[in-house]
């Protein structure tokens, strides 16, 4: 199948602390367009995701941690073409099939302009709340953001709970009907794989527990 690349409005890169990387790492990238911002002290996860939300102007996210390797291109065009002929697609998985933390897939492939792709099922080990909602990489709207007042009036991050706000907000998003979907294309080969388990941050101040 054909892609094309998609333009990018802009690069923004937070840092959850009181100033951005050092000038060393910004220089590297001087040539990509990288808006650098920090949230001025150490806020969380969540905190931190609502900050750099407040400051997108395009009508779709691409979600991205740093610990993450991408190893295929055309994801952002085939997510796009999932999200435009789904309006009930919260936003799309880009991982290998088999490689979701054993969240569940259904098994039904649907195909939409060409691309093929799964939903994410529920995960009963999450009492059947979580269906799908992920910070993973992905390509999601901001108007699905913007309609439940951003994410951090819902939940906060807590190192001894660090999926519970994935949990919450799935839970939330799945009482207006919403669900995730999984590029299946290519076997469901997937696109990303993550680099970060057993890597974390320290704990966050008092305020953001």
């Amino acid at each position: 199948m054909e892609t094309h690349e998609l333009p990018l409005a802009t690069i923004l890169v937070v840092e959850d602390g009181p100033a951005p990387p050092p000038r060393e790492l910004r220089d590297r990238f001087a040539d990509r367009g990288v808006r650098w911002i920090a949230t001025g002290q150490n806020v969380g996860q969540i905190a931190a995701i609502d900050y750099a939300y407040s400051r997108v102007g395009t009508p779709y996210v691409f979600h991205l941690e740093d610990d993450w390797e991408f190893y295929r291109a055309g994801y952002m065009e085939r997510s796009l073409r999932v999200l435009e002929s789904n309006p009930k697609c919260l936003q799309v998985w880009i991982r290998a099939t088999g490689d979701t933390q054993r969240h569940p897939v259904e098994p039904y492939v649907y195909v939409d302009e060409g691309v093929a792709w799964q939903r994410m099922a529920l995960h009963y080990e999450h009492k059947g709340t979580w269906n799908g909602f992920t910070f993973n990489p992905g390509l999601r709207r901001l108007a699905d953001y913007v309609a439940i007042g951003g994410y951090g009036v819902h939940a906060r991050f807590h190192p001894d709970r660090p999926n519970e706000p994935e949990t919450i907000l799935s839970q939330l998003y799945r009482r207006h009907d919403c669900f995730a979907a999984i590029l299946a294309d290519d076997g469901g080969a997937g696109y990303v794989r993550h680099l970060g388990d057993q890597r974390h941050v320290g704990p966050v101040p008092e305020y953001d527990r």
